[in-house]
C-alpha cells in the first residue's frame, strides 16, 4: 500500500471514529427534541420481543446496505454494538465479549475501543461468566436500554397507544 493510500485510509478511519463519537455523545445526552418520548424501562420491557426484532432487523439492514451500496462512509461500529446488545439485553440475555466484537462489524481492536468507550459512558456492563471465568459477558445497562429502547419505540410507533408513564 502506498503512503498516499495509507494516509487516505487513516483519514477515513479517523472520520468514522469522530462521527461515531458524536453519535455516542448524542445517545448519552438528555433528549433535546420536543415531541420525542423517553419511555421508562417497564414500557421498553413490555415491548421487549418486538423491539429486539426491530433492533435485529436494523442491524441486518445495515449489512444489506453495505453489500448493495459499497462505501467506506457507512461504518458505525458503536451503533452496531448497541443494536446487537440491545436485542439481547432487552430479553435478558448476556452475550460474550467476542460476539459483541463480531457484531460491531469492524476490526477486533476497533471494536474493543468502542466497547471500552461505551463502558466508560455507562452504557455497557460486563461480568465474568459463572460457567467459564475466562469468558466476559456483556449487556446494556438499564440507562442504555431506556435510550436505545426509546429510540426504537419512537421510530416504530409501537408504544403510541400505551398508557404507560413516560419519563420527563
Amino acid at each position: 500500500m502506498s503512503s498516499r493510500n495509507f494516509d487516505q485510509a487513516l483519514r477515513l478511519v479517523a472520520a468514522d471514529i469522530q462521527e461515531a463519537g458524536r453519535k455516542l455523545q448524542a445517545l448519552s445526552a438528555e433528549p433535546r427534541f420536543a415531541g420525542r418520548k423517553v419511555y421508562d424501562l417497564h414500557t421498553i420491557k413490555l415491548h421487549a420481543s418486538a423491539l429486539a426484532l426491530i433492533a435485529r432487523r436494523e442491524h441486518h439492514a445495515r449489512r444489506v446496505r453495505e453489500e448493495l451500496i459499497p462505501s467506506a462512509h457507512f461504518g458505525e461500529p458503536a451503533w452496531d454494538l448497541l443494536l446487537d446488545l440491545f436485542a439481547n439485553s432487552v430479553v435478558g440475555k448476556d452475550i460474550p465479549k467476542n460476539a459483541a466484537q463480531i457484531a460491531a462489524h469492524c476490526p477486533p481492536t476497533t471494536a474493543l475501543r468502542y466497547i471500552e468507550q461505551l463502558e466508560n459512558e455507562g452504557m455497557i456492563s460486563e461480568r465474568k461468566s459463572e460457567e467459564d471465568g475466562r469468558v466476559l459477558l456483556m449487556r446494556l445497562t438499564d440507562e442504555a436500554l431506556v435510550s436505545v429502547g426509546s429510540y426504537l419505540l419512537n421510530i416504530s410507533g409501537l408504544a403510541e397507544d400505551d398508557e404507560m408513564p413516560v419519563k420527563d
